[in-house]
């Protein structure tokens, strides 16, 4: 697909072959003609160029009657587009005006502009290219090159995958040892994949924060917040701000959000293409197919199923249940707090089976190497230094390290822009026997729990919980106790049989936590780290809670990038680090009363007692 940029932009867009950027265009209407012409683009980005009709006819007659064109428009004087001609041929429109009103009046509107106008640009692609399940086959390389992976997370695994099967030679670093199934990887701290929770969901709206959390960094967990520290550094604050916009600026917010759940739509299918390929993938990982959302009350509910249909396809299934339906589909959960609930497409999984199927496949049948308790000290260009000393050389490097390895960011707005939050899971006895994977919608900080059966069904896996840490390491704090607690009471309420089981006889739950990357506006971060050799060294990810579902679209971007074809290219220009920057000036919102700075609670005070006495009874942290 390929697509004309026809003015100014602040993101470099030199030597991609299906993206022509012409800022000479801006006042040339001949120009703009005879590039049309030329290139034939299916979408065409303007600012305040001419579009005429006889422009409009021009594109239309080159390109077909049966063609999908569209026409992204930045800038304010739409007087100089004939948009009865747009409706006329049947192209479509998106002024970004209309999307965000009132960010024109704002500094550094036109910055933001411009990265609403790309965001837009890659949700189009990403609907008109990944528009249903197409046997997807990995593209071939032909290369001998070699790609060290650092991090043996779902993400660099996944990238991993991509990358062998496309053609290069590939190792992967890890610093951990290598986990093994059947011991405990509670107590392994192997990063959020293998030391995390043994569950994951796939489905649309992964990882899409609500728009409505603009204090959310400033309240304690028993405030319903997700504030964890008493003081941020600068670049922790300036990131918290940057989080909060998205409530200052809901327009914005949901551009970002349409990418995420597009880009998430595309993911489902492209991992379902995967399992049917590579069957032994999902071997004993696969729990269940669809999801089901339950929620607190009737307005939550509509509000549900609003929401789905909308970032579903209209050939997807979203079905709302009604209580009565949720009573029979699960009747061994409390449902005196529950109203209804929405099925929708995706599934879940074990995440640790599915890495260990994972790291098996890749090393015996596509002569992947991984080398273990490998800690890394620095990059040297394409140089792996490790903390031992060893060098590790390679034609490539893919950083799929989370927050767990910024040694190698330093050089990089990528440390600034990913930050971590915590989440909290438990383990409960399946004693009715759950059979399907499901997501409980509660308040903040406890937020949406998901609850998975293990690989044997014996156990219920639940998480929930967000806390804000930031680049700090954990140190349990009186916060970090309080989101323990008010995640451990929340699955008492809706589990109380499995709770008393899993207490009786004085027992005590262990209660577990893992860091998740997150970037400010939700969206991922695809990007090339800054070296002497600037397409050498990649970083991805940043995605939170769709970290796992989005990995296999993020690996074939990865794939793109690396091989110089950068078919993609329209869809990762979104999610460069570099957007950070573009939109510094818009996140510096008027100060009003209801944005005084909440006195930060000391984390470090005493408990209160019904707190501490539910851990002591409950909970061993």
């Amino acid at each position: 697909m390929k697509v004309l940029i026809a003015y100014p932009i602040k993101i470099n867009l030199n030597r991609l072959e299906n993206i022509s950027w012409r800022p000479d265009l801006l006042s040339n209407d001949d120009g703009l003609r005879d590039e049309i012409s030329r290139f034939k683009p299916h979408i065409i980005l303007v600012d305040n160029n001419l579009l005429s009709a006889e422009t409009l006819h021009l594109w239309r007659n080159i390109m077909g009657s049966s063609a999908v064109l569209n026409v992204i428009r930045s800038g304010a004087d739409l007087t100089r587009i004939n948009t009865e001609k747009v409706a006329e041929l049947g192209i479509h429109l998106s002024n970004i005006l209309e999307l965000i009103p009132e960010i024109n009046s704002r500094k550094g509107c036109e910055e933001a502009m411009d990265q609403a106008a790309l965001t837009v640009l890659a949700v189009i692609v990403l609907k008109e290219t990944f528009c249903g399940s197409t046997n997807f086959e990995i593209p071939s390389t032909l290369t001998n090159e070699s790609i060290t992976v650092i991090g043996a997370g779902i993400a660099g695994l996944v990238a991993a995958l991509f990358l062998s099967i496309g053609g290069y030679r590939v190792t992967v670093i890890d610093r951990h040892d290598q986990p093994v199934l059947g011991k405990d990887l509670e107590v392994y701290n192997g990063g959020t994949t293998m030391g995390g929770c043994d569950a994951r969901h796939a489905s649309v709206t992964e990882a899409v924060a609500a728009p409505t959390r603009v204090r959310s960094l400033r309240l304690t967990p028993m405030n319903k917040g997700w504030r964890m520290l008493d003081n941020m550094s600068s670049d922790e604050e300036v990131w918290a701000q940057k989080f909060e916009a998205m409530s200052h600026f809901p327009e914005m917010y949901s551009i970002f959000s349409d990418l995420v759940t597009s880009m998430n739509r595309a993911a489902i299918d492209l991992w379902e293409d995967l399992f049917k390929q590579i069957p032994e993938l999902a071997e004993n990982a696969m729990r269940s197919r669809r999801i089901v959302r339950l929620c607190t009350s009737e307005s939550a509910v509509s509000n549900t199923v609003e929401f789905q249909n909308k970032v579903h396809r209209k050939t997807d299934k979203v079905i709302q249940l009604s209580k009565e339906q949720v009573v029979t589909r699960f009747p061994h959960l409390n449902h005196d707090h529950l109203a209804g609930g929405v099925e929708v497409e995706g599934f879940t999984m074990n995440v640790q089976q599915l890495g260990d199927n994972l790291v098996n496949y890749l090393a015996k049948k596509r002569q992947v190497t991984f080398r273990w308790a490998c800690e890394v000290a620095s990059l040297e260009d394409t140089v792996v230094v490790l903390k031992t000393g060893e060098k590790i050389i390679s034609d490539r490097i893919l950083l799929a390290t989370g927050v767990s390895g910024d040694a190698p960011l330093k050089v990089s707005p990528i440390i600034k822009q990913v930050q971590a939050v915590i989440g909290y899971w438990l383990k409960l006895p399946n004693i009715n026997r759950i059979t399907e994977g499901f997501k409980i919608h509660e308040a903040d900080p406890v937020a949406v729990m998901n609850v998975t059966m293990s690989v044997d069904d014996a156990t219920l896996i639940i998480s929930g919980g967000f806390g804000f840490v930031g680049k700090h390491p954990i140190v349990k704090t009186s916060h970090y106790t309080e989101m323990a607690v008010l995640v451990a009471r929340t699955v008492r309420k809706y589990f109380p049989t499995e709770f008393e089981k899993a207490t009786e006889s004085n027992k005590k739950i262990p209660m577990t936590y893992c860091l998740r990357p997150m970037s400010a506006d939700g969206m991922p971060v695809i990007d090339w780290i800054t070296t002497a050799n600037s397409d050498k060294v990649m970083y991805v990810g940043a995605t939170s809670g769709g970290g796992f579902v989005q990995a296999s679209m993020l690996s074939l971007f990865a794939l793109d990038m690396f091989s110089g074809r950068n078919d993609y290219a329209h869809i990762t220009r979104a999610m460069v680090s570099s957007r950070d920057s573009l939109s510094d000036c818009l996140y510096y919102h008027d100060i009003t009363d209801d944005d005084v700075e909440e006195t930060p609670e000391d984390s470090m005070k005493p408990l209160d007692a019904s707190i501490q006495q539910f851990v002591d009874d409950f909970l061993l942290l």
